[in-house]
């Protein structure tokens, strides 16, 4: 989970170009981070790339992309899921 954490982090921050903040768990990306839906289209592909998973249609819903720590949950089910 904190592999899966630093590693996101660290997308994010390479999406937001370079904004000077902390980021915390329970951070909105659209809210606290104000992620706009090119960014967050950016965000899934990074995702897919750097994890190695791929998201089916029902993982893309708003609930999945509302805070940090939810994001990060579904990452771990997805990397859990293509480990099986």
């Amino acid at each position: 989970m904190q592999d899966t954490k630093k590693k996101l982090y660290a997308i994010i921050g390479k999406l937001m170009e370079n904004v000077d903040i902390a980021l915390s768990e329970d951070m909105n990306l659209i809210d606290d981070l104000n992620f706009d839906s090119i960014q967050l289209i950016n965000l899934i592909i990074e995702i897919e790339e750097q994890f190695g998973v791929e998201f089916n249609d029902s993982d893309l819903l708003f609930d999945h992309f509302n805070r940090i720590s939810d994001l990060c949950s579904l990452i771990n089910q997805l990397l859990n899921k293509d480990s099986q």
